[in-house]
C-alpha cells in the first residue's frame, strides 16, 4: 500500500509539472500570436508606403 501511495505522489508531481509545461507553452504561444498580429497590422499599414515590405 505504501508503495501505491508513492506512485500516486510521483504520479502527481509529474502532472503538476506537465500542467505548469503546458501553461508555459500557452503563454508562448499566446505571444507569438500578438507578435503575429502586430507584424500583420504594421505590414497593412504601410503597405502603401514607397519602400514597402
Amino acid at each position: 500500500m505504501q508503495l501505491l501511495e508513492q506512485e500516486h505522489r510521483v504520479l502527481i508531481a509529474e502532472n503538476q509539472e506537465n500542467k505548469a509545461a503546458l501553461l508555459q507553452k500557452n503563454l508562448e504561444i499566446e505571444e507569438i500570436e500578438k507578435l503575429k498580429n502586430l507584424v500583420a497590422a504594421y505590414k497593412k499599414e504601410h503597405s502603401n508606403h514607397p519602400c514597402a515590405l
